[in-house]
């Protein structure tokens, strides 16, 4: 995913990204966001960036949660 985005990163106006398996909370499937948002970061990219996902427990929490993991990476 990182090399995909160094290579079209001028083309991106979204991003998208789900964890997988499941699409549950940010951090508790196979992707690593704090190396997404640090190369977005390092790109200088400023468009949107989209976290689905599916609570397992309390949303307002889960909603924080992801806030704070994207916005520790920059």
């Amino acid at each position: 995913m990182i090399e995909k985005l160094e290579k079209s990163i001028d083309l991106v106006g979204l991003v998208h990204i789900a964890d997988v398996p499941g699409r549950h909370e940010p951090g508790t499937g196979e992707i690593n966001y704090a190396n997404i948002f640090r190369k977005l970061a390092e790109l200088r990219y400023d468009g949107y960036a989209a976290m689905e996902f599916e609570p397992m427990g309390d949303p307002v929490a889960a909603l924080r949660s992801a806030r704070e993991l994207a916005m520790s990476s920059r």
